[in-house]
């Protein structure tokens, strides 16, 4: 086994690998900072109204999605490559339309007072609250949802379906089991970097950051192709 490990593309495998680890990326943020994001900007105590509505969102858009891309046979039709290139592209698009780039769709984070907004953002908490700006919260639920809801499937299945046949013939049971270890690794420091990031600078710092690490992994992606090519053939 270790012999045929070897003989395979390396470069491909750990372009692989760092894939898997930018998709779970985008992901594992959201599942972090969802509660805290909706307490600490939009002064509401009722985080698990939003919270089960983002999940209900993002879980039917899943199924929906799953549901029409087996009943299409969207698999045999279209390249697994491009599906999870398309599955990087929605992260990113999950992301970017929350962040707050324009005065004219966002509104600016209400500040805590005891008396009018006891829910507020707290500046003794977060000194990123004043001047800080937001999307609607219904927006960003239902927008954040409905492209987490297909992107995560679909970047499941593709990425699946392209690592299995870049394995090949070689029992899959030891590189199955790397990149459950390196997804393992980035589940466990994502939330720590993205904690941190948004107790000093707020969501909207960590919010590029997501964004500038999707399209790492697309322009990543486009240039592994080639090799996927020869490999999966």
């Amino acid at each position: 086994i270790f012999v045929k490990v070897r003989s395979m593309d390396r470069i491909l495998i750990v372009g692989c690998m760092v894939e898997k680890c930018i998709g779970s990326f985008a992901s594992t943020t959201i599942l972090t900072l969802a509660a805290p994001y909706i307490t600490a900007t939009y002064n509401t105590d009722d985080q698990s109204t939003f919270l089960s509505s983002l999940s209900l969102i993002a879980g039917l858009t899943s199924i929906v999605c799953v549901v029409v891309f087996m009943a299409s046979k969207a698999s045999k039709r279209i390249n697994p490559a491009w599906v999870f290139i398309f599955s990087l592209s929605t992260f990113l698009l999950a992301y970017l339309h929350s962040f707050p780039a324009f005065d004219f769709y966002t509104t600016p984070i209400i500040l805590r007072n005891d008396t009018s907004f006891p829910n507020g953002c707290d500046v003794k908490e977060y000194s990123w609250c004043e001047g800080g700006r937001i999307v609607n919260k219904w927006q960003w639920i239902g927008v954040s949802g409905v492209l987490i809801g297909i992107a995560v499937p679909l970047a499941s299945i593709a990425f699946d379906t392209i690592y299995s046949k870049v394995l090949g013939k070689v029992d899959q049971n030891l590189m199955q089991g790397m990149i459950i270890v390196v997804v393992d690794c980035a589940i466990i420091l994502v939330p720590i970097g993205a904690t941190t990031c948004f107790k000093y600078y707020g969501p909207s710092v960590w919010w590029l950051i997501v964004v500038g690490v999707m399209a790492f992994g697309i322009l990543l992606w486009i240039f592994l192709l080639p090799r996927l090519r020869k490999s999966t053939v």
